[in-house]
């Protein structure tokens, strides 16, 4: 089953904080665990003396990236709505 993916134009103001806030919380989660997981597999795959798994371990970071470009592009659309809303 699909999920409509709702674009950030047809949201409210409101929606795009509740977004920002979730999208941030998902950043911090994924970010600390990829992190951590990301040295452990860098320092057994060193004293392993396999180190092609160093490539593996900095390539699982991709998450994280994108979930920053999430979140970057909702910061955007609410620092447009609110450079447009306030009156002159």
């Amino acid at each position: 089953m699909k999920t409509k993916e709702i674009s950030l134009a047809d949201l409210n103001v409101d929606e795009l904080y509740f977004k920002k806030r979730e999208f941030k919380n998902d950043v911090l989660g994924l970010g600390v665990v990829m992190v951590i997981v990301a040295a452990i597999t860098i320092i057994l795959s060193i004293k392993a003396q396999n180190y092609p798994l160093i490539a593996v371990a900095i390539c699982g970071l991709q998450p994280a990236v994108h979930s920053l470009t999430h979140l970057k592009k909702v910061n955007k659309e609410i620092k447009k709505r609110e450079g447009t809303s306030s009156p002159i």
